[in-house]
């Protein structure tokens, strides 16, 4: 099955453009299903080898129950069982199996959680936290400033370069997911926030092949996980909610769009989303929202 896995993976990184993260993400969960099969399922000792014909239905629902009596998280149970799908989805197209041994298979579902995200005052006292006296406080400023304005993902901010930004035009240039372009608009504060980081870094020595927007010490692209590495550390400054991830800026972001106005398609395609239910999870309205929106628009309200 191992080899079928490299099959794969290629076939995921230039037949399906999918991401490095996304790819290794995929890679590991099947990597861990095997070693369940030849570990656990079969006994046959890690690295024998299991044939994919050899898989059925009832190896697939040992494995989720493996991964449940192991504590993995059900978000992440559902991840691996949807590699585990695409995977065998491929060997059957590429007929290597006759059928499916995963395709019966679901994942109970779990009552959604809301997404956490910031209020307008937090997102307020958030982009205020960068000290601009310090060397990284201007460039932690345009990065926080810039998230917001635009909602872009962590891995599309690293991945732009000084070209990509239109400060006259108050547009950026975003590579998402899938390689897809898309332009977002941006406000002032985030145009001058990152124009004085870019005028206080001029002479720093580059080392990045292209002009990379964000720099690390070294002159270098900032990478995803410095960024998030900023972030946790004004979350902790201000003592909000430990639980924040970097995606709470970009929920709070089409949050308050939402509250303030926005069509939620035009929304969808600030955020990048193929889906709209995709943008829905995004969405925190308070029944307070609702209820004012309904009482303003509904002719019998």
């Amino acid at each position: 099955m191992r080899d079928h896995l490299e099959t794969w993976s290629q076939h995921l990184k230039y037949g399906r453009d999918v991401s490095p993260h996304t790819l290794k993400n995929y890679r590991s969960d099947i990597e861990d299903f095997i070693t369940f099969l030849e570990v656990d399922y079969f006994a046959a000792g890690e690295g024998q080898g299991v044939k994919p014909g050899a898989v059925d239905t009832p190896a697939v629902i040992a494995w989720l129950g493996h991964l449940n009596m192991r504590g993995s998280a059900g978000s992440t149970i559902s991840r691996k069982l949807s590699a585990l799908r695409g995977f065998f989805r491929f060997l059957r197209r590429q007929g290597v199996i006759d059928s499916d041994p995963a395709r019966v298979v679901t994942q109970r579902r779990k009552r959604r959680k809301l997404m956490p995200h910031l209020t307008e005052i937090e997102i307020g006292e958030f982009l205020r936290a960068p000290d601009p006296g310090k060397p990284t406080g201007l460039r932690d400023r345009a990065i926080l400033e810039l998230l917001y304005a635009t909602g872009i993902r962590v891995g599309e901010l690293v991945a732009l370069d000084v070209e990509d930004l239109d400060s006259r035009a108050r547009l950026v240039r975003v590579l998402g997911k899938g390689s897809k372009e898309r332009i977002v608009p941006l406000g002032q504060p985030a145009v001058l926030a990152v124009a004085e980081y870019l005028e206080a870094r001029e002479g720093k020595k580059a080392t990045a092949g292209k002009r990379a927007m964000f720099l690390n010490n070294r002159g270098g692209r900032l990478t995803d996980r410095s960024v998030r590495r900023l972030i946790k550390k004004y979350v902790d400054q201000l003592a909000l909610n430990h639980d924040l991830s970097p995606h709470a800026i970009r929920h709070s972001f089409a949050s308050h769009l939402l509250s303030r106005g926005a069509d939620l398609r035009v929304i969808q395609e600030l955020l990048g989303h193929v889906s709209l239910s995709t943008t829905q999870k995004y969405i925190h309205t308070s029944m307070s929202q609702l209820k004012d929106v309904y009482d303003k628009a509904h002719p019998r309200a």
